[in-house]
């Protein structure tokens, strides 16, 4: 009778026979693939401050992604705290952790992200495209930074470099879904109705919640004669652009709050204001 064997623990990135291994978090990094690293963080059940910092690098570049620089700024803001309260704690980090925050306190510094977001901020409040220099510089926000110039060639009636920069975006983040929707606007433009009906179906395949895709979409689909479905589009876009409106003005108020403590103060005063208002009329009516 022979002793069973116990096989060694698989080590970071490997898994048991049979299985496919997973990618390293510091390969997902170099990919920029924020969702996926999260996914490995969570059924890896890494730490959860670890898995934080993951989640906060998705929603910085869903926030790039989607011109909602609120967004990536809160995110950033979350980012920044979760490194912090790492490097202040005592809990025990896997090789695999150790190197995977190695990578980010190198290469996403909050300071460097904080100044591409800027960069951002100020070619679309001023239109300058001078501005870009850093967030062309950065890996979070270089595809966006193309984009925006490829916008200012198409203005300019340079439709095959503004299709050359939308391309070059798409290179530099391949998930980046308003790059492909003016890759279709381009072909729309050109009359090339079911070549922007494709790109505008591959922008609903990145994210469907989109609703200039969706828009889009169903002005591609009534050109080519297929009004009812055109029109299930359009609808589908106006009820998602309704619900991005209240995220957005939710996202504005509390920045506003943030940024100004004053009105804090001034919020939860008027929300006492209609307690009391409620509990008197509420007393007066008995």
């Amino acid at each position: 009778m022979t002793d069973s064997l116990t096989p060694a623990p698989p080590t970071p990135g490997e898994s048991p026979a049979g299985e496919p291994a997973r990618p390293l978090l510091t390969e997902l990094i170099q990919a920029r693939e924020w969702r996926r690293a999260l996914a490995v963080t969570r059924v890896s059940g890494m730490h959860p401050l670890v898995q934080d910092v993951f989640e906060q690098l998705q929603l910085m570049q869903d926030g790039v992604r989607s011109r909602r620089y609120l967004l990536s700024r809160k995110a950033l803001a979350a980012y920044e705290e979760s490194l912090d309260a790492i490097a202040g704690t005592d809990a025990p980090l896997s090789t695999e952790e150790l190197e995977a925050l190695s990578t980010l306190r190198l290469d996403w510094r909050p300071d460097g992200v904080r100044e591409a977001l800027g960069s951002l901020d100020a070619a679309q409040k001023a239109w300058s495209l001078e501005s870009l220099a850093l967030a062309l510089a950065h890996p979070l926000t270089r595809a966006e930074a193309l984009n925006i110039q490829g916008v200012q060639a198409v203005r300019e009636h340079r439709e095959a470099d503004g299709q050359a920069l939308f391309e070059e975006a798409l290179v530099a983040d391949p998930g980046h879904y308003r790059a492909v929707s003016n890759l279709g606007n381009i072909e729309m433009e050109a009359g090339r109705y079911a070549e922007a009906e494709a790109l505008y179906r591959k922008v609903i395949a990145l994210n469907p919640e989109f609703d200039t895709g969706h828009h889009n979409l169903g002005v591609a689909l009534r050109r080519q004669g297929q009004v009812r479905a055109g029109v299930k589009s359009i609808r589908r876009a106006q009820q998602l652009g309704m619900r991005q409106a209240r995220a957005d003005s939710r996202l504005e108020v509390e920045e506003q709050l943030r940024q100004n403590p004053r009105l804090r103060l001034i919020r939860w005063a008027l929300l006492i204001g209609v307690v009391l208002v409620f509990a008197l009329t509420m007393l007066l009516g008995r």
